[in-house]
C-alpha cells in the first residue's frame, strides 16, 4: 500500500503547476498557449510572458456532450504563475468559465466524496 500511495503522490506533484481551464470555446488550429494567455489577460487581467506556459492542449472530452467545448490543461513553469491564476479565478464566479486544480483520479475520487458529505450535511 505505501508504494501505491507514494506513486500517487509523485503523479499529483507533477501536476503541482498544472490548472483546467473550462468553458473556453475551441477554434479551429488553435495555439492553446496564445488562447490561454489571451483568455487570462481578457477574463482575469492577468498578463503573463508567452514562456510562462510550459505546455499546453485540449484534453479528451470524458463526457459524450458535444455542446461543452474540451477543457484546456495547463502546466505554468512557474509555481507562483499557477497560483496568482487559481487565486483569481473567483473573478470568473456566475460565469460559463470554471478553473480547477488537476488532480489524479484518487484525488479526485475523494474530493468527490467530501464535497458529497458536505453538502449532505447543510
Amino acid at each position: 500500500m505505501k508504494h501505491v500511495d507514494s506513486k500517487v503522490e509523485l503523479e499529483q506533484y507533477s501536476r503541482r503547476n498544472c490548472l483546467l481551464l473550462y468553458g473556453i470555446l475551441y477554434v479551429k488550429g488553435e495555439d492553446t498557449d496564445k488562447v490561454v494567455l489571451n483568455f487570462l489577460k481578457k477574463k482575469l487581467h492577468i498578463e503573463l510572458e508567452d514562456n510562462s506556459i510550459d505546455r499546453s492542449h485540449r484534453l479528451k472530452s470524458m463526457t459524450t456532450t458535444k455542446n461543452r467545448p474540451k477543457p484546456i490543461i495547463v502546466k505554468f513553469v512557474t509555481h507562483n504563475d499557477k497560483d496568482w491564476v487559481y487565486y483569481n479565478k473567483k473573478i470568473l464566479k456566475n460565469q460559463e468559465y470554471l478553473i480547477t486544480e488537476s488532480l489524479t483520479s484518487v484525488r479526485l475520487q475523494c474530493m468527490k466524496k467530501l464535497k458529497q458529505e458536505y453538502l449532505a450535511k447543510k
